[in-house]
């Protein structure tokens, strides 16, 4: 999280209220300056469809078994043949890994029958 105070150099304070945008002690760029408030909203905003991409990559990898670079290849080279409603119901993810004795069940976050 943030901190209102430097931990290194003590006596370094961040002036604005809100903590963890723009604006208090290292600000090189000066994003501080202008309009603040549009700036945070696009940083939440942004966070937001990061996460949503980031799932997006989990769930295809795990309907798949590719990377999205590899599934965009295929998808280009046959559209039809390779999208969301043709991985509907497959699932390449294991039920269980077992790592360094740990037996660790998994579960599949596309729906599929054998998950």
């Amino acid at each position: 999280g943030s901190v209102n105070e430097d931990p290194i150099f003590k006596g370094y304070k961040v002036p604005n209220t809100e903590m963890g945008y723009p604006g208090g002690i290292f600000d090189p760029l000066g994003f501080s300056k202008g309009n603040l408030k549009e700036l945070q909203t696009k940083e939440i905003k942004n966070g937001r469809i990061a996460m949503i991409a980031f799932m997006s990559f989990v769930i295809q990898a795990q309907a798949t078994g590719k990377g999205p670079l590899a599934n965009l290849a295929d998808h280009l080279s046959n559209p039809a043949a390779n999208n969301w409603v043709s991985n509907i119901n497959h699932c390449v993810t294991p039920s269980s890994v077992d790592v360094q004795g740990l037996h660790i069940p998994l579960t599949c976050l596309w729906p599929a029958p054998n998950h």
